[in-house]
């Protein structure tokens, strides 16, 4: 239970600290926010597609599908940038809301985070 609160906080700050660069970072340029923007839309979708890879096929199978090391690479790597994707989509948008504030996003990109780690270890129970 201690990990999992640390590994809360700590998500949370650097989810905190990038939103906030984001913010610094859309107010300097045009194109770099577009950019990063559509890479983003790209890894939630193919995130979402191997959530149902997944879903649908189990594992093993999504794993013999995809290849052993590819697969569980992408979850160590994915644990790392779905959340500063999801921050993109969300900060990055043509029509801003109150909702989406980068102080708050961060309450979304924590969780996720938190789970994306967990799900790392369904993917593979033994570890590294």
């Amino acid at each position: 239970m201690e990990v999992f609160s640390l590994l809360l906080v700590v998500i949370f700050a650097i989810s905190l600290a990038y939103c906030r660069l984001l913010v610094w970072l859309g107010a300097r340029t045009a194109t770099v926010p577009d950019v990063l923007r559509r890479i983003s839309l790209a890894v939630l979708a193919l995130f979402a597609l191997e959530l149902l890879l997944l879903l649908v096929l189990g594992v093993r199978s999504t794993g013999r599908l995809l290849g052993p090391l590819g697969f569980y690479v992408a979850h160590r790597i994915g644990f790392f940038i779905i959340p500063m994707a999801l921050a993109n989509v969300l900060i990055l948008r043509k029509r801003r809301t109150a909702f989406v504030r980068w102080y708050i996003v961060p309450f979304l990109c924590a969780p996720v985070g938190v789970s994306i780690f967990f799900l790392g270890f369904i993917v593979n129970p033994h570890g590294s």
